[in-house]
């Protein structure tokens, strides 16, 4: 995960005026402050992608991703973060059912006419399901009453929805 070059490391230290591992630890404070407006930690929440990927891959682990969530999330204070990760941890491997097409739902051969398509693969992150989990964790927090199924979010991203509204009306 995230290789720095020798240069890369000491560039680093000389842009944030450092000279030392102390003088570091000492910027720690301010760093983590900075994080609270919301475009540097978009801008370290999408570094984060490329920084954990394994060499060579396109996408994220699973247990890589939800790593890296929990532990910038926990900055940012997505209070649904908890309830992502207990989702792509259970229902990762879950084959989905076929759904027909709403415009073929009254027809009677309908099955027999299609086939289904392969289950989503829940294996892996991509960058666009990474990018996109920040804007909705920004967008709806932990108020998904306005959630629009028909809006333009990763399909990951819907049946989180809708798993967390069938979780809730379990609680209800």
């Amino acid at each position: 995960m995230g290789e720095y070059t020798k240069d890369e490391f000491f560039r680093g230290f000389q842009r944030l005026n450092c000279d030392s591992v102390s003088a570091m630890k000492k910027k720690l404070p301010t760093l983590r402050k900075e994080l609270s407006d919301d475009d540097k930690f978009k801008d370290t929440y999408e570094y984060a992608f490329g920084f954990s990927r394994e060499k060579g891959q396109k996408s994220l682990t699973l247990d890589t991703a939800i790593g890296m969530w929990k532990l910038l999330f926990g900055i940012y204070e997505w209070t649904l973060c908890d309830s992502w990760c207990d989702f792509i941890e259970t229902n990762h491997k879950k084959v989905s059912e076929y759904r027909v097409p709403h415009s073929l739902q009254n027809c009677p051969r309908a099955d027999a006419l299609l086939s289904p398509p392969p289950p989503p693969s829940y294996k892996a992150i991509t960058k666009d399901t990474w990018f996109q989990l920040f804007e909705f964790a920004k967008q709806f927090g932990d108020d998904l009453s306005n959630y629009d199924e028909n809006g333009a979010w990763p399909y990951l991203i819907d049946e989180f929805v809708e798993w967390r509204q069938e979780q809730e009306g379990m609680k209800a």
